[in-house]
C-alpha cells in the first residue's frame, strides 16, 4: 500500500479570532432562536430523570438532565415536557401546592441553578444566585415560604458542602452554610421547621457525612462519617428515627443503608445492596423502600431490619423514589425511565413510551419518510426500527438477532445492509446482514474474524464494509468489497494499521474510509488500490463524509500530551491530498458523526448531546440545543431542513426546519449592549439601552457551548454582574425582555 503522512495545517490567529466570534453569534442564535430538535423515542424524555415529586395524587413533575421538567394531572398516566429555560442539568424538585414549587440543579463547571414556578410549571423563572460555581442536588420546603438548598460549590481544595435558605417562598436565597472543604451535599430533609439533616460525601475519598441542625438551619453539627460510606438521600419518620442511603465503600460495588433511633447520634447498618443506592423514601414508621442502579428497588415492611427485592421491570438506574400513599408510588431514572405502582411496590409498571431503551448507533432515510435505525443489543435482540411515516411511529422489527449493529445503509427502499458484530462465549466477529423487505426480516449474507463498524453503497450491486480488531484499535483494520449485491464479500484490504472507523464514496470510483490514529484511507479505482493520506497520529477519527470527490470532512477526538482531549473536525478540499483541523478547545468529549444535506450545510453530533452545524462549508461550526445529555451517535438528514439523530438511551430526535428557526431576527438587536470594562477579570458592567425600571428584565451569560453560566433579574439603566468564577474566554450576553431581544459579547481574562 502507497501513501505518505500529511502535516496538519493549523489557520493563523486573525483567522481563529474571526472564526470564533462568528461561532459565538451562530450560536446564540441556533440555540437560543425556536430549537426545533424534538424527540420521538423514548418519550416523553430519552434524558435522565434525576428526582420527582407529587403535591397531590394526581399532579406530578420530574426533572433531569439538560434542563428537563415533565408534569402529570392524571396520576402518572401522561406526562408532558415543561420549558425550563435552562440546559442545566435538574437534580431535585419540591412543590408546596400544586402550583407552587422549586427545582435545582446545576453542572459542575457551571452557576448553579434554582427554578421557580407559581403557575403549575407553565412559566419557570430562573433565580439562581451568581455568586460562585454552585452545584444544588437537593431542595427540601418545611413550609410554603420557607425552604432549603443543598449541594456544593467548586473551591480550590476541591469544593465545599453549602447549604442555602429561602423565607419567602424561592424567590431570595441566601447562604446559610458551609460544611467545610472537599465535602459535597446530596440530600436535606426537615422533620419540622426546627430540625433537619443534611447528608453527603467527602469528594476525595469514600467517607459519607452527616449533619444536623436544631435551629431552623442557622447552626449545623456533623453527626457521623459513616464507615467509607458516601451518601446519596435522606429521610425521617419521625424526630428520631431515620435512614440514610448511599455507597458502600471504596469499591463503590454496592449500597448501603443506615439507620439511627436516636435523632443522628448514632448510626447503623440497616441493609446492603449489590448496587449504590441513591434515594430512599418511607411511607409509615415500618413501611420504606429504596432504588439504585441496574433497576433495582428493595422494600422493607419491619423498619429496616429486613429488605427484599421488588421486580422493576427495567435495568435503568433508578435515581428517585417517590410515594403518594400506601400503595402508589413512582420511581424515575436513566433514559427518560418513569414506572408506577398502585399496590405498595408488589408490580411496577412503565409509564414512558418506548420502542427500544437500547444504544441507537446509526440511522439511514431513503426519503422523507422512510427510514432505518439500528443499535446494539446488548444481550437482547438488537434493536431493528423502520417508519414510512417520517419517524411517527417507528416499529421494531420482531424478528430476534443478536448482533451489535453499528451502521446501515439501504441501496433501495426495500433492500438494506446492517454490519457489525456478534460475540460469543470466547470470541467476536464481523457480520453484515442484508434485508429485501424494507428492514422487517434480515438474513446474514457474511461473517468474518474482524468487527465491523460500517457499511456504504454506491450502487444496488456495489458495497463496502470497514473495521477491524476492536480489542485493539492502534492494529490492523480491514475493507470488504461486494459487487453482487451482498451475495459475495471480498477483503480488499487487510493491512491497514489502525482500526477503521467509516467509509464514503462521493461516486462510483472515489472513496475515504477514517479510523484510530488518524487513519484516512483513499481509493480512486473503486478499492482496488488504496493510498494512505493519515493525519495526525493522536486523532481518533470517527466518521468521514464527502460532498464532492474533493470536499470532504471527518469528525473525531484528539488527544494531546497530559491527556487533554479535544473534539475535532477535519476539511479537505484537495480530495484529501491535505487536510486542516478546527479544535474546538475545552469539549473534552468525541465527535462521533458528520453529515452534509448539501456542499455548504452540515452536521456534526457526538458525546453528551452535542449537536453542531455549518452554513458556510465548515468555516464556522454552530452550537444548537439538542435538548438531551444522552450520548449522539448519528445524524442523517434527508433534505436540506429534515434529519434525524439517534443514540443512547434510544434516543430518536427529529427536525423539520434544520434545527432552529430564524424569527428571532425580527425583535434581535444584535450587540446593542456595552460592557465595560472588556475584557473584564472580575465584575462586568452592562449598560442598557432603555431603563426599564418599572419593570423586570432578564440577563444571562452563555458560554461557548450554549451553556446558561449567569442568569440576572435586572432593573434601571445599568446593572454590574460579578463574573470572576468564569473560566477565561468569550461570553455572549442575551438581555430580554416583553419587547426585543438584545445581546452582545465580552471577554473574561
Amino acid at each position: 500500500m502507497s501513501g505518505y503522512w500529511k502535516k496538519k495545517q493549523i489557520p493563523n490567529i486573525e483567522t481563529m479570532k474571526k472564526s470564533l466570534l462568528l461561532f459565538i453569534a451562530f450560536a446564540f442564535i441556533g440555540l437560543h432562536s425556536f430549537a426545533q430538535w424534538t424527540i420521538q423515542n423514548p418519550l416523553p424524555t430519552g434524558n435522565s430523570l434525576r428526582a420527582v415529586y407529587f403535591p397531590d395524587a394526581n399532579t406530578g413533575y420530574a426533572v433531569g438532565d439538560a434542563g428537563t421538567i415533565i408534569k402529570t394531572i392524571d396520576g402518572g398516566t401522561n406526562w408532558t415536557s415543561q420549558t425550563s429555560g435552562t440546559s442545566s442539568n435538574l437534580n431535585s424538585v419540591y412543590f408546596t401546592d400544586v402550583n407552587t414549587g422549586c427545582a435545582v440543579g446545576g453542572d459542575a463547571s457551571t452557576v448553579g441553578v434554582i427554578l421557580k414556578t407559581t403557575d403549575g410549571g407553565t412559566n419557570w423563572v430562573n433565580i439562581s444566585s451568581s455568586n460562585g460555581w454552585n452545584y444544588f442536588s437537593s431542595v427540601f420546603f418545611t413550609d410554603a415560604n420557607t425552604g432549603y438548598a443543598a449541594g456544593w460549590v467548586n473551591g480550590a481544595f476541591g469544593g465545599n458542602g453549602i447549604i442555602y435558605k429561602t423565607i419567602d417562598a424561592g424567590t431570595t436565597w441566601n447562604f446559610l452554610y458551609d460544611c467545610g472543604p472537599q465535602t459535597n451535599l446530596k440530600s436535606v430533609y426537615f422533620i419540622n421547621s426546627d430540625t433537619g439533616y443534611a447528608v453527603g460525601s467527602l469528594i476525595y475519598g469514600n467517607g459519607g457525612i452527616i449533619f444536623k441542625t436544631t435551629d431552623g438551619g442557622t447552626n449545623w453539627t456533623p453527626q457521623s462519617n459513616g464507615p467509607d460510606t458516601g451518601l446519596n438521600s435522606v429521610y425521617f419518620t419521625d424526630v428520631n428515627t431515620g435512614y440514610a442511603v448511599g455507597d458502600s465503600g471504596p469499591t463503590g460495588t454496592g449500597g448501603i443503608i443506615l439507620k439511627t433511633t436516636d435523632g443522628g447520634t448514632t448510626w447503623t447498618v440497616s441493609g446492603e445492596t449489590s448496587d449504590n443506592l441513591n434515594s430512599v423514601f418511607f411511607t409509615d414508621s415500618i413501611t420504606g423502600y429504596v432504588v439504585c442502579k441496574r433497576g433495582i428497588i428493595e422494600k422493607t415492611i419491619d423498619g429496616g431490619t429486613t429488605w427484599v427485592a421488588q421486580t422493576s421491570g427495567t435495568s435503568n438506574n433508578l435515581h428517585s423514589v417517590f410515594f403518594v400513599d400506601t400503595n402508589i408510588g413512582f420511581a424515575v431514572g436513566d433514559g427518560g425511565t418513569i414506572l408506577k405502582t398502585v399496590d405498595g411496590g408488589t408490580t411496577w409498571t412503565a409509564k414512558s413510551e418506548s420502542v427500544t431503551n437500547s444504544v441507537l448507533t446509526s440511522v439511514f432515510f431513503t426519503d422523507a419518510n422512510t427510514g432505518h435505525v439500528v443499535g446494539w443489543g446488548d444481550g437482547r435482540p438488537a434493536p431493528i426500527l423502520n417508519t414510512t411515516t417520517g419517524g411517527v411511529p417507528w416499529t421494531a422489527s420482531s424478528q430476534i438477532i443478536f448482533p451489535q449493529f453499528n451502521s446501515v445503509c439501504f441501496t433501495t427502499t426495500n433492500t438494506g445492509y446492517a454490519a457489525g458484530s456478534v460475540c460469543g462465549t470466547d470470541q467476536c466477529w464481523g457480520i453484515i446482514d442484508k434485508s429485501t423487505d424494507g428492514g422487517i426480516t434480515w438474513t446474514g449474507v457474511y461473517s468474518g474474524s474482524l468487527w465491523l463498524n460500517s457499511v456504504f453503497f454506491t450502487d444496488t450491486d456495489t458495497g463496502y464494509a470497514v473495521g477491524g480488531d476492536m480489542t485493539n484499535v492502534y492494529t490492523h483494520g480491514t475493507i470488504l468489497k461486494t459487487v453482487n449485491g451482498g451475495a459475495d464479500w471480498i477483503i480488499i484490504l487487510n493491512d491497514s494499521i489502525h482500526s477503521l472507523n467509516s467509509v464514503y464514496f462521493p461516486d462510483a470510483h472515489t472513496g475515504f474510509a477514517v479510523g484510530y490514529g488518524g487513519a484516512i484511507l483513499k481509493t480512486t479505482d473503486g478499492g482496488t488500490t488504496w493510498s494512505d493520506e493519515s493525519v495526525e497520529t493522536n486523532h481518533d477519527l470517527y466518521s468521514v463524509y464527502f460532498t464532492g470527490a474533493n470536499t470532504g470532512y471527518a469528525v473525531g477526538f484528539s488527544v494531546l500530551p497530559g491527556n487533554v482531549g479535544f473534539k475535532i473536525i477535519l476539511n479537505t478540499t484537495d480530495g484529501g491530498i491535505t487536510w486542516t483541523t478546527t479544535q474546538l478547545d475545552d469539549w473534552g468529549t468525541p465527535l462521533l458523526s458528520v453529515c452534509f444535506p448539501n456542499t455548504s450545510t452540515g452536521y456534526a453530533v457526538g458525546m453528551n448531546g452535542i449537536i453542531l452545524k455549518t452554513i458556510d462549508a465548515g468555516t464556522n461550526w454552530v452550537a444548537q440545543a439538542s435538548g438531551t445529555t444522552n450520548n449522539l451517535k448519528s445524524v442523517f438528514f434527508s433534505n436540506v431542513n429534515t434529519g434525524y439523530v439517534v443514540g443512547d438511551h434510544g434516543t430518536i430526535l427529529k427536525t423539520t426546519n434544520g434545527g432552529y428557526g430564524l424569527g428571532i431576527n425580527d425583535n434581535l438587536q444584535a450587540n446593542s449592549l456595552k460592557f465595560y470594562p472588556n475584557p473584564a477579570v472580575e465584575k462586568i458592567t452592562i449598560e442598557l439601552s432603555e431603563p426599564g425600571s418599572n419593570k423586570n428584565r432578564t440577563i444571562s451569560i452563555y458560554g461557548m457551548t450554549g451553556q446558561e453560566r449567569i442568569r440576572k433579574q435586572v432593573r434601571g439603566s445599568k446593572v454590574e454582574i460579578n463574573v470572576s468564577s468564569l473560566p477565561s474566554g468569550i461570553y455572549l450576553v442575551k438581555l430580554i425582555d416583553n419587547k426585543k431581544i438584545e445581546v452582545g459579547k465580552f471577554v473574561k481574562e
